[in-house]
């Protein structure tokens, strides 16, 4: 996603940019290297087997650690020595994918030979090999087959972006007219171009680019979060909620910006400003049904850091969508992180109004970050039920969706990620207003199994529906999502990102139909990939 890609709003000055870059060096590795890169410079250990220990390699700082060819490119993937270790005679000298060699699909490499991982299956040319059932994706735009099923790839070509940290998901109530027929997909990057951050909005049939849009101040994180909304009479038919993560910023407010304008896609209809510095406003954003008659959907947004007197409580903010007016706000406790997801689901049965469920893994109860999630119905003060984590850092609440009636009593029900929980085994409960329905659990420590979750109708049309669950910690980072069935425990599919580093599964989204079969389809965010530009999958229903 580098600026020359796309046309964008300037609205800042070259020499602001520098002040940004600067800032982003001093505040160390926030926007700098990767969470999830090789050993960093200082484990005096040779990663790149060049001959030197890092303590006196001149290019440790570079992803990957550091020159493996000729042409100095960045070995992405750290292997000493790896060049020509598929066996086809032909040098890797440009080995900078992030994958080991003989670990992915035809075309990893740059040798140029087929059948570098062993299989020999590449038969169309284009240097990706056919499904496992020997279907071609070449069909689908930017198509290529991951982990058994054809997906379309939308790759960020810039160092650092987190592409695909939040991604939303629209399909099935878009009218919208060609080429945007018949879903869009809106990605945020949050850390590009030393974390000013940028947001796309994707024809999601084609991939083509409906428009993007830059954060407006260093370290803003622009595109944190990301939702789709009602139809402001604009040209995609939807309305599109960009927040940012300023956190780093201690004297930014926040914003969250709201795009669907009939004349400039581009052009903001409206900013919610944060209401107090260092509040994060903007971390977490969901629309949802109205609450105050005026019969558009309400937004509700996130500010974990809000510290409205000696305490940094966070906070939760209800806004009409037809007036922007705030409606509701909410509070949790100190240290709770209260905000730092929300969700938005439809009016109960028996008369409910809409409901608000709004996440704080930082809750101290039972244990320190068990994590807590309190669920408001309309615009009440108070909270109707509340449930919380079992774990020690649990984190339940970190993450949130709103669906289905799971269980056939009129209302809306609940998913909730606790990441955290067993050593970052992870687990998902599933809610039906309050009362626990069932529970999945990851299959092993550090998988982060949860840490994003989404809530779609079942692809088959059975009643309840369907869960879609990251846990991007899965193989070194490598990551995985799982698609679940409310009634079965065992999932439907699974998927497995592409590279060691690459957080697939990192944020997911389910329910548009894209590829036009009249079921819902996941779209995965990998925002770890290639040492961070990252990537985006959008998986039809069709593959499944």
């Amino acid at each position: 996603m580098r600026r020359t890609d796309r046309q964008r709003i300037e609205s800042a000055t070259n020499g602001a940019r520098i002040v940004a870059a600067v800032l982003a060096l001093l505040l160390g590795a926030a926007c700098g290297r990767s969470l999830y890169a090789p050993p960093a410079c200082s484990d005096g250990v040779d990663n790149d087997g060049d001959g030197r220990t890092d303590l006196d390699d001149p290019q440790c700082s570079d992803p990957g650690d550091d020159d493996e060819g000729p042409g100095g490119a960045a070995d992405a993937d750290a292997e000493a020595g790896d060049g020509g270790a598929d066996g086809d005679g032909g040098p890797d000298v440009d080995d900078d994918t992030g994958m080991p060699d003989d670990a992915g699909p035809d075309g990893e490499t740059d040798d140029g030979a087929d059948g570098d991982d062993g299989d020999a299956e590449e038969v169309d040319g284009d240097a990706h090999e056919p499904c496992e059932d020997g279907r071609s994706c070449d069909a689908m735009p930017l198509g290529r087959c991951v982990s058994g099923a054809c997906a379309a790839v939308w790759e960020s070509t810039a160092d650092g972006d987190r592409f695909g940290q939040a991604v939303a998901l629209e399909g099935s109530r878009a009218a919208v007219a060609p080429p945007l027929s018949p879903g869009l997909a809106l990605v945020g990057a949050p850390e590009g171009t030393a974390c000013w951050g940028h947001a796309a909005a994707l024809a999601a049939a084609d991939w083509t680019e409906a428009a993007a849009w830059d954060g407006g101040a260093a370290l803003e994180r622009f595109g944190w979060a990301v939702a789709i909304g009602p139809d402001l009479g604009g040209p995609v038919g939807v309305a599109l909620a960009v927040g940012t993560m300023a956190a780093a910023s201690p004297t930014a407010h926040g914003r969250v910006a709201i795009y669907g304008s009939a004349t400039d896609l581009r052009a903001p209809v409206r900013e919610l400003p944060g209401p107090l510095e260092g509040s994060a406003f903007g971390a977490a954003v969901a629309w949802g049904p109205d609450v105050n008659g005026d019969d558009v959907e309400d937004l509700v947004v996130g500010a974990p850091s809000f510290r409205p007197g000696s305490d940094t409580v966070g906070a939760a903010f209800l806004y009409a969508g037809g007036t922007w007016t705030q409606i509701r706000s909410w509070s949790g406790t100190a240290g709770s992180r209260f905000g730092t997801a929300v969700a938005r689901g439809p009016a109960g049965g028996r008369g409910r109004p809409a409901m608000t469920l709004v996440g704080a893994p930082g809750e101290d109860l039972p244990a320190a970050d068990a994590g807590c999630a309190y669920l408001y119905e309309g615009t009440a003060d108070t909270p109707t039920w509340s449930a919380c984590g079992d774990g020690l850092q649990a984190g339940f609440g970190k993450a949130l969706a709103a669906g289905s009636d799971v269980d056939g009593d009129g209302n809306g029900d609940f998913a909730v990620g606790s990441p955290g929980w067993d050593d970052r085994t992870g687990k998902v409960d599933l809610l039906a207003l309050g009362a626990p329905y069932r529970s999945w659990i990851g299959a092993a420590e550090e998988d982060d199994f949860g840490s994003a979750v989404a809530l779609g109708p079942d692809a088959d049309g059975r009643p309840g529906g369907e869960l879609l669950v990251g846990a991007p910690g899965v193989g070194g980072n490598r990551g995985r999502v799982y698609l679940f069935r409310f009634d079965e425990e065992a999932p439907l599919r699974v998927w497995d990102g592409e590279a060691t580093g690459d957080r697939f599964g990192c944020a997911v989204a389910l329910g548009g139909d894209v590829d036009g079969d009249g079921r819902a389809d996941a779209l995965v965010g990998a925002c770890g990939a290639d040492a961070r530009p990252g990537k985006v999958y959008l998986f039809g229903s069709a593959s499944w």
